[in-house]
């Protein structure tokens, strides 16, 4: 069998591309592949989830995670410029310790979750494979400045004419793949269920609604207070749970303010990811996403297995899940958020749709389970 090593940031966070990473790592070690994880920013590998001893653990560490996030985070035009700089720096001294590792333990495939313009042109016999888990988004900034834009358009053109080069380039959509220049090279493996599917789903009578996901601009939780503040003015006995990690950028305090805000503090909790989820999953009734953008989003596979319908805005991959009106519903225009109360009122007062979109959910999803998305990471690893 292949032996493939995968190139990731980190596995210590709690985010859907470390969970897909740690659980395709496993099922291939499983089927007879020989797998090694490298990770780049952390100085000892303390994986969130659980992994096989037949995985083979080692880390580059090239920098800080605290200091790479902080950098990444801010959006000022003199940020960006020193990003780039930065960029070409670490780029350097990864290329460096990775080819290191790779003269001193070579492979048949390296699967790389970082996009590196040298990776594809290394000459040590191994096919070149770039997953992309994230969207195109508009890099360029909010307020559409010259300096951004030009940023956004040479950071594109570098991407272009890197793209080429890798033996694969895996996509989560066929949006995704078209929006990247429909090269030849790409395909599309989506993502697959990444939680256990419990034996007892929900029974979607509980007055509680689950939320998944960092706290953070992208995810949309300040169109999803506002929502929900008109939500508990017609329903104050329902109550919104949301669970996830923090934006470094702006802290828990800032988005429990928005929460104080919108005068919803007894009818929102803002709870830390926890490793249970899909205990509190099974205790809800549907899943609502308030998201700006969103590549394939993990957390609505998870839900629709547990058997939750699931709201979210039209915007991006939701739509290659949720088939409005059959498993859930989405709302097109991303944040109307009179929209998004509408269609969270609408689960809460028709709990027949509520429990037949939720048995329509469990049984679609399993399209995405691991056993069917794997078979298509079987053909590209031939």
């Amino acid at each position: 069998m292949a032996k493939i090593i995968y190139l990731i940031e980190c596995l210590n966070r709690s985010g859907g591309t470390e969970r897909v990473v740690s659980l395709k790592a496993n099922w291939l070690v499983e089927h007879g592949y020989e797998v090694t994880i490298l990770t780049t920013i952390e100085k000892e590998i303390c994986s969130f989830y659980p992994l096989s001893e037949k995985i083979k653990l080692y880390a580059l560490h090239i920098d800080n995670l605290a200091d790479v996030r902080k950098q990444q985070s801010r959006k000022d035009a003199l940020s960006s410029l020193k990003n780039i700089f930065i960029s070409f720096k670490r780029h350097w001294l990864l290329k460096k310790k990775l080819l290191e590792y790779i003269k001193e333990n070579p492979c048949d495939y390296l699967s790389t979750l970082i996009h590196c313009g040298f990776i594809p042109k290394m000459k040590d016999g191994s096919k070149k494979i770039y997953e992309i888990h994230n969207l195109i988004l508009n890099v360029g900034g909010h307020d559409g400045r010259y300096i951004y834009r030009l940023i956004a358009s040479l950071r594109k053109c570098y991407q272009s004419r890197t793209y080429k080069n890798y033996y694969r380039i895996v996509d989560l959509t066929e949006e995704d793949v078209v929006n990247r220049g429909n090269l030849s090279n790409m395909i599309v493996v989506p993502n697959f269920i990444t939680v256990n599917i419990p034996s007892v789903k929900s029974q979607l009578n509980s007055k509680r609604v689950i939320s998944v996901g960092r706290l953070h601009f992208e995810k949309g939780f300040d169109f999803l207070f506002a929502a929900w503040a008109l939500v508990a003015r017609k329903y104050p006995d329902w109550h919104l749970d949301i669970y996830g990690g923090v934006d470094e950028d702006k802290g828990k305090d800032y988005f429990q303010q928005l929460v104080n805000d919108n005068g919803v503090k007894d009818f929102i909790s803002l709870n830390d990811p926890v490793k249970n989820i899909v205990d509190k999953y099974v205790e809800s009734s549907f899943y609502i996403m308030s998201s700006r953008n969103e590549g394939f989003p993990l957390v609505l596979l998870e839900a629709m297995a547990c058997g939750l319908p699931c709201v979210s805005y039209d915007c991006g991959g939701p739509r290659e899940i949720i088939a409005h009106g059959e498993d859930g519903l989405l709302v097109d225009k991303v944040g109307d958020v009179e929209g998004l109360a509408k269609a969270m009122i609408y689960m809460i007062e028709h709990p027949e749709e509520r429990k037949r979109m939720g048995q329509n959910a469990e049984r679609n999803v399993q399209r995405f389970s691991i056993d069917n998305v794997m078979s298509k990471w079987v053909e590209v690893l031939k």
